[in-house]
């Protein structure tokens, strides 16, 4: 569609400047004839004042379509520019051209002082040099009246066959039979009608010359659809802007159903949300969907190009280089060296001369490196690389059982994508799930002073104050708040459910609005026409106020946020990773994107009860 877009740009911008240039051509004739020639440079190519010369406009329309263009209509249009604004000697140029319509005398349209670069003559010397002039100057007009009326035929022509319908071009364009409004037969009328002036006394511009200039002109401008609607080469890219190097795709913030199951005689009966994480079984015991982090960015490579048709490949660390902070960058080693670029985990290590130098989790420092250098390589897609930010996954019913994911590309990425439609088919990123059994990282959270959102739980979890955290602010409860019923007060901390002495239930959400906002939640259904935020933080949090982490190995560390502050447990950042001794192992994810709709169907095994 954006190819078509631009042949239609194209062709509508060269017709007017055509157009403007033949009555440059007689501007220029007609001052020459009242013995005042006026270079006409100004209104061709170039306006040192206005800017609004033919040329000058018509590079301003071609620049304003570009985006749409493919690199072989652009290469095409500005050959066929350079063509009709080149000299006189070039006779496909416009100023050569002009000779054919001012053909009379041995006056110069274009004399040496004026200019002296378009090519045609006139007779002043002639009794009826005025007339003869105003007869060359319609003939011009008329041709260019030919060109815009044969372009437009031609425009209606490439929407139609891009539309799948019927236009007759020949009656657009040569032989109307019923109205006989044809370009062609508009211009031979108005030519009827200028011989029964007789005002054409020249012979160059008799009546079946001024019919033959109408064919040759005609041809001209089939010729010249060809540059703006060019047949792609078998095999060619077609991409608007010529074959891309990389494609790129971010997750965002879903909302609304995205999809639904269905059961054997019962279609839809569980709908999808968007933006949500979904596992498990029929009985799984967390409270689903868990929200998926928006803001992560991945990068593949375009390894080929057909047509629309792009052939994707992974892409390296090296390829992925850039950004702000880098794309690739230390999160653990070197303490120095946290968040400056890199591109392997050795870049991140050296040189220490004691663990102290080194980051929090390193055990040694062995040859001058840091043994627990990590680079977080967070845009690539080939084998190694990150794939979003981390992932927490609490679980409002069990805080204890609550994890922090890390997803790691376990195979370079595959798939394929049209540049056109903006949609990619099986792009293939298989992934480990790195689990982290973390529980609430922090039960106790800083409010104001210097740390606002810090870690500051005592050595005897919820509800104790560790000595010295908070300074100039308050330690408040961040783990739960009572339920709403038995006249429990709205906003009522607890750590277990006996502080809710009216409820008897101390639940690890708050509800955000509505009629329960300030009570205890564990699903959004405890909140009508509100949602449940939860106080669970599975992953260490990159503070969007401080920039610094709270909670996890890189605690008071400076970061930036990965993904927005979706709910309680987020921003995370791949600056705060999860504490080590708190990994289970890693799950094999097979993932594979497809743009619209994709539908799977169960199977029921066997041994299946």
């Amino acid at each position: 569609m954006s190819t078509l877009k631009c042949g239609d740009g194209l062709s509508k911008a060269f017709a007017g400047a055509i157009r403007a240039v033949i009555k440059c051509h007689a501007k220029m004739a007609s001052s020459v004839l009242k013995l005042a020639p006026v270079d006409d440079e100004a209104c061709e190519s170039n306006d040192p004042v206005k800017h609004k010369s033919a040329k000058e406009k018509l590079d301003a329309a071609i620049a304003k379509i570009a985006p749409l263009c493919t690199s072989t209509q652009l290469t095409l249009a500005a050959g066929f520019e350079s063509t009709l604004f080149a000299s006189k000697t070039n006779p496909s140029s416009l100023d050569a051209q002009a000779a054919a319509v001012y053909c009379d005398g041995s006056t110069s349209i274009d004399p040496a002082g004026a200019g002296g670069d378009d090519a045609g003559t006139i007779d002043t010397a002639a009794a009826d040099a005025a007339n003869r002039l105003k007869c060359a100057n319609a003939v011009g007009s008329e041709l260019g009246k030919l060109i815009a009326a044969a372009t437009k035929c031609h425009v209606k022509l490439a929407d139609s066959d891009f539309g799948v319908k019927d236009f007759d071009e020949n009656v657009c364009e040569e032989n109307d039979p019923v109205k006989g409004k044809a370009a062609l037969q508009k211009y031979n009328a108005a030519m009827t009608k200028l011989t029964g002036k007789a005002i054409c006394t020249q012979s160059c511009l008799s009546a079946g010359n001024r019919t033959a200039l109408g064919t040759n002109i005609l041809a001209q401008v089939e010729a010249a659809n060809a540059l703006f609607y060019p047949c792609p080469v078998p095999g060619a890219c077609t991409c608007a802007g010529g074959t891309p190097t990389q494609t790129s795709f971010t997750t965002g913030i879903g909302s609304g159903t995205c999809g639904h199951l269905d059961a054997d005689g019962t279609p839809n009966f569980f709908s999808l949300a968007c933006g949500g994480l979904y596992f498990g079984g029929a009985n799984v015991g967390v409270p689903l969907p868990s929200k998926i982090p928006d803001q992560g960015s991945s990068l593949t490579q375009v390894s080929s190009c057909s047509g629309n048709t792009l052939t994707l490949a992974g892409a390296t660390a090296a390829q992925t280089t850039g950004g702000s902070p880098p794309n690739n960058r230390c999160v653990q080693g070197l303490t120095t060296k946290l968040n400056t670029a890199c591109l392997t985990n050795a870049d991140c290590a050296s040189t220490c001369a004691t663990v102290a130098d080194c980051s929090p989790g390193a055990t040694t420092c062995t040859g001058g490196a840091c043994n627990n250098a990590k680079c977080a390589q967070t845009k690539c897609t080939n084998t190694g690389c990150l794939f979003g930010p981390p992932l927490p996954i609490p679980n409002n019913a069990q805080p204890p059982t609550s994890t922090c994911v890390l997803n790691t590309i376990t195979a370079n990425a595959t798939g394929s994508a049209d540049c056109n439609a903006g949609s990619v088919t099986n792009l293939n990123l298989p992934l480990s799930s790195g689990i982290f059994l973390t529980g609430d990282l922090m039960p106790m959270r800083c409010s104001g002073g210097t740390t606002p959102g810090a870690n500051c739980t005592g050595g005897g979890g919820c509800g104790t104050i560790a000595v010295g955290s908070c300074p100039g602010g308050t330690c408040l409860n961040d783990t739960g708040r009572c339920a709403s019923g038995g006249g429990e007060v709205t906003n009522t901390p607890c750590c277990f459910n006996g502080d809710c002495a009216l409820s008897g239930s101390c639940l690890p959400g708050s509800c955000v609005a509505g009629g329960n906002a300030g009570f205890g939640c564990v699903t959004d259904a405890d909140c009508p026409s509100s949602t449940c935020r939860t106080f669970i933080q599975t992953c260490p949090i990159c503070n969007a106020t401080t920039g610094k982490c709270n909670a996890g190995i890189n605690d008071t560390l400076s970061c930036t946020p990965g993904d927005s502050g979706i709910d309680g447990d987020y921003p995370t950042s791949h600056d705060c990773p999860p504490p080590p001794a708190s990994g289970l192992g890693a799950l094999p994810i097979s993932f594979v994107l497809n743009t619209g709709t994709v539908t799977k169907t169960a199977v029921d095994l066997t041994d299946q009860v």
